[in-house]
């Protein structure tokens, strides 16, 4: 069997895409004996080290203009007119077609890939990705990933609204993370659309570095962490969308202070998502630089190591909404800053609703630091109950029906 797993996840920047892909490809390869897997991914091809030490091929997705090509002629001319689009070699834009036209099955792993609150362009993308299957004849299984809202107006809105419509029933499956995102697609004439969980949250075992390949095969740097003290702390730069940096950080300010004081232990700084989150991650740290009790995370972790390294924590300040999944699937307890349905939908899976925030509703920051006390002073009952709920969601694990449908369908 050859797969090919596509949708703008990023193996080198981001823990929580990283965390996707490998739970699919080490599925995969647990799965079948003969396995040929292709991942899409142009920051990852482009660092050698990461193409030359995993065990499976790594390409750049394909060009928009050349899925454009393939699905509208008018669209095509106009993208050409514009000058859009990234290019690059012949023989590696064949490559990518090759790809493309012979494997037997496609995975879109996007983590949040439709929604208005995401850059229009990546949004059409995604569409774009079932139109390209769909032209050539591509069986493709959309996995579980937020979606919605799709706020856009005049020719955004007829654009996106026509391509949704006309594309949204191809998939075998489509696959909604939150109720809210299955919903839309249904108003939108989606008869597959259903919810399932993340396929990191319900992963039922500890990935294997086996299944997957391990670049330098590394350890991650060792610090001197007191579980019964210190507390990490995840930043998140998309809300920068919502609120300005200084009031941001003067936010994180005063959470990690309130940490320190309740628990006269240390915080640790993480930067979950690798590229995008580092300025904001350093512009909280500066304001701690003389500070040993604050430290700065930057790098040395892939997705394999975090969740052995957050279970030597008292607690976690979760604001990456994947940086929430590790914390859940090491038990540790947890105060949630999110941005979207997401983060609203899971913890109140998890009963833990009395100890999220939505940083775009924040009306009183004191609220999130009595938030930080409550879940310190009972953290040991609220981690038996994140692991009680997260043993039963592991018995939900997607992808064993989708590959027996893809079996039924050979």
């Amino acid at each position: 069997m050859k797969f090919i797993v596509t949708g703008g996840a990023s193996i080198k920047n981001n823990l929580g895409d990283q965390a996707m892909i490998f739970t699919l490809i080490e599925f995969l390869r647990r799965k079948y004996d003969d396995v040929e897997i292709t991942v899409f991914d142009e920051d990852a091809y482009f660092s050698k080290e990461l193409v030359n030490n995993f065990n499976f091929k790594i390409l750049p997705d394909i060009p928009m203009i050349h899925k454009i090509k393939k699905i509208n002629r008018i669209l095509y001319l106009l993208y050409k007119l514009l000058g859009k689009g990234v290019r690059f070699s012949n023989d590696i834009e064949e490559e990518i077609i090759r790809e493309y036209e012979t494997c037997d099955y496609i995975f879109q792993i996007a983590g949040f890939g439709l929604s208005s609150q995401m850059e229009y362009k990546n949004v059409l993308s995604r569409l774009w990705d079932l139109a390209y299957a769909k032209k050539l004849k591509k069986k493709i299984t959309m996995l579980p990933q937020s979606i919605g809202p799709f706020d856009y107006s005049g020719f955004k809105k007829i654009l996106f609204s026509h391509y949704l419509r006309k594309l949204i029933n191809y998939p075998d499956f489509v696959l909604c993370r939150e109720k809210m995102g299955r919903d839309i697609l249904m108003d939108f004439g989606c008869a597959k659309a259903e919810i399932e969980y993340d396929i990191v949250v319900s992963r039922p075992n500890k990935l294997d570095y086996a299944f997957i390949g391990r670049y330098e095969k590394r350890k991650p740097p060792e610090y001197d962490i007191d579980k019964e003290k210190d507390v990490v702390l995840v930043p998140n730069f998309r809300f920068l969308n919502h609120i300005g940096l200084e009031e941001l950080c003067g936010i994180y300010k005063e959470i990690i202070s309130e940490c320190i004081r309740i628990t006269n232990g240390k915080v640790y700084i993480f930067n979950h998502e690798m590229k995008d989150d580092r300025d904001l991650s350093y512009a909280i740290y500066e304001r701690f630089s003389n500070d040993n009790r604050v430290i700065l995370i930057d790098s040395g972790f892939d997705c394999l190591d975090v969740e052995e390294f957050f279970k030597n924590f008292a607690m976690g300040i979760a604001t990456r909404w994947h940086s929430y999944v590790h914390m859940i699937r090491t038990g540790l307890p947890a105060v949630i800053i999110g941005w979207a349905e997401k983060y609203l939908e899971t913890a109140s899976d998890f009963k833990q609703m009395d100890n999220l925030f939505d940083i775009r509703r924040l009306t009183n920051e004191k609220d999130i630091l009595q938030a930080v006390k409550r879940v310190y002073n009972n953290r040991a009952d609220i981690a038996g109950k994140i692991v009680e709920r997260e043993n039963e969601i592991k018995k939900t694990f997607c992808l064993e029906r989708i590959t027996k449908h893809i079996a039924r369908e050979e």
